[in-house]
């Protein structure tokens, strides 16, 4: 993607992500880690799970708001990650849902505004009352599935 985006590390498996915020707040540790949680069709199913580490033992803090005037780098990050974990992971779905219904839309807003990147890699599905379609303009999702292409 072409968004600025801070550097990570990720564990041996490929599956948990680390990285750092920078900004007015200070340093701010976050960590994303891919949880297998089904397998469908031939394809693996994981959640994405992401927050503030603020534990040190790579367990999100959902909840946190770090404010830290970062949003867009923190996203894209996240985002980065997704293409990372697939090169050690190559038939997946990854489902994403926010903490709070505000998170889920902040969410939302980073898919729609680089829908088109997202898409050169994956199919992206809204997902609202178990039902599941095509991500359209509009419309506010309550969880999202990226399915590797």
């Amino acid at each position: 993607m072409h968004l600025e985006k801070y550097a990570f590390r990720a564990d041996e498996n490929n599956e948990v992500f680390a990285f750092e915020s920078n900004g007015p707040n200070g340093i701010i540790r976050k960590v994303v880690r891919y949880i297998k949680v089904g397998f469908f069709n031939g394809f693996d199913i994981y959640n994405l799970d992401f927050g503030d580490n603020c534990d040190g033992a790579s367990n999100p803090n959902h909840l946190s708001v770090s404010n830290n005037g970062d949003r867009d780098k923190v996203l894209a990050t996240v985002a980065a990650t997704v293409l990372a974990f697939n090169e050690d992971h190559k038939k997946f779905v990854v489902f994403a849902k926010g903490a709070t219904p505000v998170r889920t839309r902040l969410y939302q807003m980073g898919i729609n505004a680089n829908l088109n990147e997202i898409e050169e890699h994956f199919h992206v599905y809204g997902i609202n009352d178990g039902v599941s379609g095509p991500i359209q303009a509009g419309i506010n999702y309550q969880a999202f599935i990226a399915v590797k292409k």
